[in-house]
């Protein structure tokens, strides 16, 4: 769009920058959704998608995000890909409620940051689904702890006329727009975001607001790596302290390490940081790297606030998990995966030793 946009019905142009400088002023705005996002405004849930903020850096392949805007009654999606871009843009039907959804049977459709956990295709469902259906993960960690409750929120298709605020909760779409947005849908990764009225703000605020919160999570995983419980403790709200059952065997997985000298790490890649209302929800794959050998643990969602012109955590739980073989022996899949790691290199000392004190014989050369 060149930094430029048309006031509907007007012909009148109006520049990015003037309304940058606006928003510094006055905060996010509630503008149509008709406004792509551009290099000096973003949507303000995207605040740092996929390692993108303001300043764009290169993206390997396209990433995507779907932001359900309810006063419009239109599914946006969004693709990154060296910058934002308003993708395609659906028509779609929420809770015939208005309002955030709160209890079960509502009528209401929940607003927040959530994932899509399985697809079911149309020979498994009702009618009424229409020609397939992705499950969510709504009550998440957020909404629990909010006292939210209901279950089975999904975005589907349907067989009858699409009608504005009309379903019973659910997000739902035409059959031929529920065909076409599937194949832009990854379980478990990309965002499914539902908000009343989407809010742009500008990216150099993005850019300060997403300065804190990574440091508050680059802390959280040192602490973890090589620090003390009153190191990560400290990364934690007081009212949301987390348990602490698992730390005595991750200090043993540590010691181990530490005790033969093998070099390991803790690391975020793929980082992620999405805003709803005054919370954000950081993601990332968290790597355990031992030597040379790097095993991912899992997708983290990791629940932020602020706090006196800081950040700390309140909730946190795995999104998915790269190995389960892992937890047959424990709860924690850092843990698990430390244990792997643990065996895996003892059984190649193992192996290596043997073969350095076999003798083995050279074979005769028969045609001597």
């Amino acid at each position: 769009m060149n930094g430029q946009f048309r006031c509907p019905g007007t012909g009148v142009f109006y520049l990015v920058p003037f309304i940058s400088l606006l928003l510094t002023i006055v905060g996010p705005s509630r503008m149509s959704s008709a406004i792509e996002p551009s290099k000096n405004l973003i949507p303000e849930t995207l605040i740092y998608w996929a390692g993108i903020t303001g300043t764009l850096q290169s993206v390997t392949s396209p990433d995507y995000a779907i932001i359900v805007e309810k006063s419009s009654q239109h599914l946006l999606l969004y693709k990154i890909h060296d910058d934002f871009s308003l993708h395609r843009r659906f028509a779609c039907s929420t809770g015939k409620v208005k309002g955030p959804k709160l209890l079960s049977g509502d009528q209401k459709t929940p607003e927040g940051i959530y994932f899509f956990t399985q697809e079911h295709p149309e020979k498994y469902l009702s009618p009424t689904y229409g020609n397939r259906a992705f499950t969510t993960d709504y009550p998440n960690l957020l909404d629990r702890m909010n006292g939210k409750t209901g279950h089975s929120i999904w975005l589907h298709g349907t067989d009858k006329p699409l009608r504005n605020w009309d379903s019973n909760g659910c997000v739902v779409i035409s059959n031929e727009d529920i065909d076409a947005l599937s194949p832009f849908i990854t379980l478990n990764r990309t965002p499914f975001i539902i908000v009343e009225d989407i809010s742009f703000l500008p990216a150099s605020t993005a850019a300060r607001t997403v300065a804190g919160i990574r440091r508050l999570i680059e802390n959280w995983t040192a602490a973890i790596e090589k620090g003390s419980v009153a190191a990560y403790l400290a990364c934690y709200q007081k009212e949301h302290k987390p348990s602490l059952s698992w730390w005595p065997r991750w200090h043993r997985v540590r010691n181990n390490f530490r005790s033969s000298e093998t070099p390991f790490s803790l690391s975020m890649e793929n980082i992620s940081v999405f805003k709803h209302r005054a919370g954000f929800v950081v993601l990332f794959d968290q790597i355990l790297k031992v030597r040379d050998i790097s095993m991912k643990v899992g997708f983290k969602k990791i629940y932020v606030t602020e706090y006196r012109k800081s950040y700390r955590i309140i909730g946190e739980t795995y999104q998915s998990l790269a190995y389960k073989k892992t937890l047959k022996t424990t709860s924690h899949p850092l843990v698990g995966v430390g244990y792997y790691l643990i065996r895996k290199l003892t059984t190649e000392h193992k192996q290596s030793a043997e073969m350095k004190s076999c003798k083995i014989p050279l074979k005769r050369d028969r045609s001597s």
